[in-house]
């Protein structure tokens, strides 16, 4: 296959642009877009870290040549502040975890039918405005092959929806979990709020003081094969 990690600089017209691409891929390519602060790796230099990037994994099911084809356009969104994609085993999509990072979870899922300029603007608003160290925003292009599986077909919900928007952080304390549910519940109103067409929201189960409870969490992110048969994104987060 050919993907791989691919992290771009973050502004309202690259993050269109990401999109409008997906939404024009051939099926047999699958990508999520995390928009959040750049975390310290080693192969990103220092100068980006803590800036905010769209650190895209892409994945071609299929030929070779024709995959380079299909992320070409990815690439020349702007110049690259990482590149990393190319022919690889599926394995090796996923990057190096430390087994010693233990953080827990907050999330919100939103499914929205359109995401256009003003969306956009919100989700960079969101991320830039009371960040936490490691928030994002991950956005999914749904559709595809998993779209024409019938509903009732499987046990997974939303297969008809344009896009997913899950805004997530990762922490490693539980006395900090009131900051970071309130960050998560706050991006999640405010996306929901925004002009995205039917947008229907989604959040893990509320326990009686009406939070949702923190949960452990992997900060790994992945992609999976839908019933169809075509790669589509899933994460671990």
């Amino acid at each position: 296959m050919v993907g791989g990690l691919l992290v771009l600089p973050a502004t309202a017209d690259t993050i269109e642009s990401f999109l409008a691409l997906a939404e024009a891929a051939p099926e047999e390519l699958s990508t999520i877009a995390n928009v959040m602060p750049a975390p310290p790796l080693p192969f990103l230099a220092e100068e980006h870290h803590g800036t905010l990037v769209i650190f895209a994994m892409l994945v071609y099911s299929g030929d070779a040549a024709a995959g380079l084809r299909a992320v070409a356009p990815f690439r020349a969104i702007a110049a690259p502040l990482v590149d990393l994609l190319g022919p690889m085993s599926y394995p090796e999509v996923y990057p190096p975890e430390d087994p010693s990072y233990h953080p827990i979870g907050s999330a919100r899922t939103i499914f929205v039918d359109a995401i256009d300029r003003r969306s956009v603007q919100t989700i960079v608003a969101t991320l830039t405005a009371r960040m936490p160290a490691f928030g994002v925003s991950q956005i999914r292009v749904l559709g595809g092959a998993m779209a024409r599986v019938p509903a009732d077909a499987t046990a997974f919900a939303h297969r008809g929806r344009h896009a997913m928007i899950r805004v997530a952080t990762l922490y490693e304390h539980q006395a900090e979990a009131p900051t970071h549910e309130a960050w998560s519940n706050g991006s999640r109103q405010t996306c929901a709020a925004a002009p995205m067409a039917r947008t229907s929201a989604s959040s893990p189960p509320t326990d009686q003081g009406g939070s949702a409870p923190p949960i452990p969490a992997r900060p790994g992110i992945g992609l999976s094969r839908s019933s169809a048969g075509t790669t589509r994104a899933t994460s671990s987060t």
